[in-house]
């Protein structure tokens, strides 16, 4: 294969400026034409003119649509035929030819290659990646034995979209957008600061009051209740480990638990409402259910 040229940069419609970099050439002025530019009849008979016809005709490639041959056939005959030109020669009239007869169906085939993902791919930049690959490697091109010049140089194409979706997305970096996608500013005004203080300080002083009425509701259970809700909640042991050291079945240590819960609430229940009963008479009879039913759940 002869050591692959490395292009410097490339220039598609002021993508990326500059030529590429080949020793001994310029930069083939295929490379700089319009990729969804198409070629007419006319433009075919003008660019397969000239030397570049002798040249062909020299080495038995006619010119002509031979008999039965469809316009595919012509095409993908010509095509070849211009490769293997520009293969030998390197000359780059033959390689404008051959770009101008083959990137409109090239590029058709680069964005059927082309799925959707996060890194969004441009086929006519892949493309021209592509033919600066199919210069630079074309002593590797074969046309023996009913080879093709599209079958290669869709090979060529597949790397260069697997070699553009593994490069990581790019970023542009522009003015931020006004309105509703300008970046939030998460930090609380004074305002918010001071009524979170607030809220905080009468949730302290609430979970204070609650975890007295505990205290106090917990002190009402009898001896054999609160050890065994203090090794349940507290050191975790399991319904059948205390049965089993109790005496007792573990359905029953769960009955014991239970009714020493309902215990609980209903005392908390009970001296909770008095307290808030007289606060909630002017928000309506509803008030103090809504109050104790998040903190205690329902009696």
């Amino acid at each position: 294969m002869g050591r692959p040229c490395r292009p410097e940069t490339a220039s598609v419609g002021g993508r990326r400026g500059g030529g590429f970099g080949w020793p001994g050439h310029g930069t083939p002025r295929a490379i700089e034409l319009d990729m969804d530019s198409t070629t007419s009849p006319a433009e075919l008979a003008s660019i397969l003119s000239g030397s570049l016809a002798q040249a062909l005709l020299a080495r038995g490639v006619s010119l002509e649509e031979l008999e039965g041959e469809a316009p595919a056939g012509r095409r993908n005959r010509l095509e070849t035929g211009l490769m293997a030109l520009v293969r030998d020669t390197g000359d780059e009239a033959a390689f404008e030819a051959l770009h101008a007869l083959s990137h409109r169906h090239l590029l058709n085939w680069v964005r059927s290659r082309i799925l959707p993902g996060r890194v969004p791919l441009d086929a006519q930049e892949i493309l021209q990646d592509a033919f600066v690959n199919i210069f630079c490697y074309r002593h590797s091109f074969r046309d023996e034995g009913g080879r093709v010049f599209g079958a290669w140089a869709r090979t060529i194409a597949a790397n260069a979209v697997r070699r553009a979706a593994k490069q990581p997305a790019r970023f542009s970096f522009q003015a931020l957008p006004e309105g509703l996608q300008e970046p939030m500013d998460r930090r609380a005004l004074p305002d918010q600061v001071a009524s979170q203080q607030e809220d905080v300080l009468h949730l302290r002083r609430a979970m204070g009051l609650f975890l007295l009425h505990y205290q106090r509701a917990f002190g009402l259970l009898g001896e054999r209740d609160r050890a065994i809700l203090e090794w349940v909640e507290i050191e975790g042991r399991s319904y059948v480990d205390l049965g089993r050291e109790l005496g007792l079945r573990p359905n029953n240590i769960k009955v014991i638990v239970f009714r020493a819960r309902l215990r609980l609430r209903a005392e908390m229940r009970r001296a909770m409402e008095g307290a808030l009963r007289e606060r909630a008479q002017d928000a309506g009879s509803g008030a103090v259910a809504e109050v104790l039913t998040p903190l205690i759940g329902v009696a």
